[in-house]
């Protein structure tokens, strides 16, 4: 094939459709709920109806409802995992299902009995400090910010120069004049 500057060289996917007259119906709503609630990106929702990224872009402005589809599929998803992380937050029981098989004569298992065990899981402390730093970063943070505002002053102890050479002394005073002269740049501005 030959390649000019107008080829396509990037993309090895079946060329994507624009969303063609007669394709937009009620049941790609649902499929989009759906699709959102299982955590697709607006990409992979393209790629899965075959169509460009902009085409979904335009359907979340022109077509009633497909948006909102999206929002309450990736919110119903969002809620799940919350509703997850709490649980194991504060701990939580679950039913656990034993059973009982024996071999029958003819060699075929037999449910002999269902057992259901109540179980208690203990609170997850990592699930606990990752949910309060996410619903209350301020006060559960791990960095806390100190804000100040005023003038410092800080007392410098003199410095033995004795064991430095003549250029070594030089560089030490024009590192610290040029500092003054930010610091007072800064202050003037």
């Amino acid at each position: 094939m030959k390649r000019t500057k107008y080829s396509k060289t990037h993309t090895n996917l079946p060329k994507a459709r624009t969303g063609p007259k007669g394709f937009w119906s009620e049941n790609v709503l649902k499929q989009v709920f759906q699709l959102a609630r299982f955590g697709m990106t607006d990409k992979e929702i393209a790629e899965i109806f075959m169509l460009n990224v902009n085409t979904i872009d335009n359907w979340k402005r022109t077509k009633p409802g497909f948006d909102k589809a999206l929002q309450n599929g990736r919110l119903i998803s969002s809620l799940a995992v919350v509703d997850s992380i709490y649980k194991s937050a504060c701990g939580y029981t679950y039913d656990e299902e034993y059973y009982e098989y024996k071999k029958s004569p003819e060699g075929i298992e037999v449910l002999v009995s269902r057992k259901v065990i109540k179980r208690y899981m203990p609170p997850d402390m990592k699930a606990a400090i990752y949910l309060l730093k996410a619903r209350h970063g301020d006060k559960w943070a791990d960095v806390h910010k100190t804000e100040f505002s005023g003038s410092l002053s800080v007392a410098v102890k003199q410095i033995d120069l004795e064991g430095l050479t003549e250029d070594e002394k030089k560089w030490l005073k024009s590192i610290s004049l040029k500092q003054l002269a930010a610091i007072h740049e800064r202050r003037n501005n």
